[in-house]
């Protein structure tokens, strides 16, 4: 069964047209189309459908991206907790600034390349409702399963296309997403017309990387190490977002020198509000940090 709530936002991805629900199939069919779209334990499917990712067009012959993060899934437990050490805390302090910058109550929030559906847990027992989508079906149904509650849905999806109606979401999140994307102007754009008037799209991804090539072993071709396809900064971040806002708000942060010299092991001690000071503290004395906040508000 699909609730009410997520029947009346769910469209088709490509053409936006309504969604109807066929409970005796359980299925989702679109009402001008006819196409149709599987529900699995409890969570709409909407990647098999799509055409493949625009990611397949510049990637070898036969190359399935939706293949590719599903095979991702499966080979990694991203519900498995992590060792403590510099990659978890830093996560953690991520995470953290992510949440601080909702300060909206009975707020609808999309997490998009969810995963863990860190944002879903968070939430669980607020006035939040949370639908959790990722591109690999594991981690939704896995999602769905584990934060079984009224207030969070799960949908498989591709970041690409979206399948809600325009002015949804008070509040989207895409942590370390954008530079996975093939081009990233045109799909925050599509992202910010799932906001409502005000909405925020929240967004953290690597600063400044240096993205490092390796030899792919299947076609020889050169791929970017953790399928990072761009880096952003304060400069060229102006090229990728759209004219129009309310209020653009870009920050870094998560300091490389707190991690490199284990500084953090320290630091974790500290409530959010000290460490995010003392974090701008250090990257304006030291320059090096290794995160890039950015929040969108439409206008």
């Amino acid at each position: 069964m699909l609730s009410n709530f997520l029947q009346s936002i769910l469209r088709e991805p490509v053409s936006g047209d309504i969604l109807h629900y066929d409970a005796d199939k359980n299925i989702l069919v679109a009402n001008l189309s006819g196409k149709t779209y599987s529900i699995i334990q409890e969570v709409p499917h909407f990647v098999k459908a799509e055409k493949k990712s625009s990611i397949a067009s510049k990637a070898a012959e036969g190359f399935d991206p939706i293949e590719h993060y599903n095979k991702d899934a499966s080979n990694n437990d991203y519900f498995e907790k992590e060792s403590y050490g510099p990659t978890r805390e830093q996560r953690r302090r991520n995470r953290q600034t992510i949440l601080n910058s909702i300060n909206r109550s009975r707020s609808v929030i999309l997490d998009i390349g969810s995963g863990s559906s860190w944002v879903a847990k968070h939430f669980s027992s607020t006035d939040y409702t949370v639908i959790s989508m990722d591109v690999a079906s594991a981690n939704a149904i896995i999602a769905k399963q584990l934060i079984a509650r009224i207030n969070h849905e799960a949908v498989v999806a591709s970041g690409e296309a979206l399948p809600f109606a325009d002015n949804t979401f008070d509040f989207i999140i895409a942590s370390e997403v954008i530079e996975h994307l093939v081009d990233p102007k045109k799909v925050i754009a599509h992202w910010m017309t799932k906001l409502v008037a005000g909405g925020q799209l929240i967004m953290v991804t690597p600063f400044d990387e240096k993205i490092i090539f390796h030899t792919c072993i299947h076609c020889n071709n050169l791929t970017p190490a953790d399928a990072h396809l761009h880096s952003f900064n304060k400069e060229n971040i102006k090229n990728y977002l759209p004219e129009k806002l309310q209020k653009c708000e870009l920050r870094t942060i998560s300091n490389k020198y707190a991690i490199k010299t284990k500084l953090y092991y320290f630091l974790r001690f500290l409530p959010y509000e000290l460490w995010s000071s003392l974090d701008k503290t250090l990257n304006f004395l030291i320059k090096k940090p290794t995160l890039f906040f950015i929040k969108l508000t439409k206008k």
